[in-house]
């Protein structure tokens, strides 16, 4: 299966999600993540989950280099909530932060920026997003058409957050760009391309990889319009 060889092409246990190193040594990673959900996952409603749990990562949603960077205001409405903030303080809230973009200076500014106010366990670049309105037309799942320019963003990031900090990696499985493309594609060059982008991105510094195991058709679709199986 695809996921096997992923596996063994990039020498990756599979177990290796459980574990992360630190300058202190292993770190236990929890298993139960609050995925990225556009208009849901925000502040507020990221403090009703701690409330609910502890132990959970929570996500927040795929936010934009372009709408953070250089723009502090921007930062601290969508990550400040009461009279403080959810993730100021010190790391280990368990709050993972998640971008889309296509510019590695922008990304650097912008998680260094949002560093200088509030704390995040992981970055993480979503390059798995289909969606034209939450970036899919220039970034997301089309990044993975762009491996260099992939290991550049991730590069960025992994240069602007502190050692501790997570930087990891969200993708599909292929990306097409029609359907027809896709039901005429092989597993096995598939499989090829994904280990190929994975460990440039390995390469570049990820602390993990997050797979979305399903391919991604990016032509003609929007978030509320999307075909079976994207």
């Amino acid at each position: 299966s695809i996921t096997d060889a992923l596996l063994h092409r990039a020498d990756i246990r599979s177990d290796s999600s459980l574990s992360s190193s630190t300058g202190d040594g292993p770190r236990k990673i929890p298993q139960f993540h609050v995925a990225p959900m556009q208009c849901y996952t925000n502040a507020p409603m990221r403090h009703l989950l701690r409330l609910l749990s502890s132990d959970a990562i929570l996500w927040t949603e795929m936010e934009k280099v372009a709408d953070l960077v250089d723009n502090a205001d921007a930062i601290h409405r969508r990550f400040r909530y009461g009279d403080g903030g959810e993730e100021a303080g010190h790391c280990g809230a368990g709050v993972a932060l998640q971008l889309g973009g296509n510019n590695p200076d922008a990304a650097g500014r912008c998680v260094r920026q949002a560093f200088d106010a509030y704390c995040f366990d992981e970055i993480g670049l979503n390059c798995g997003c289909p969606g034209i309105e939450t970036g899919g037309a220039a970034y997301g799942a089309s990044l993975m058409k762009d491996p260099v320019l992939t290991a550049e963003m991730l590069a960025a990031i992994r240069a602007n957050v502190p050692d501790e900090t997570d930087v990891s990696l969200k993708c599909r499985i292929a990306v097409y760009e029609t359907m027809e493309k896709m039901f005429g594609s092989e597993e096995e060059e598939q499989c090829e391309e994904l280990c190929q982008y994975v460990s440039v991105a390995e390469e570049a510094g990820i602390s993990h990889l997050v797979l979305h195991a399903r391919p991604v058709v990016l032509a003609g679709l929007s978030p509320t319009k999307k075909p079976p199986g994207t």
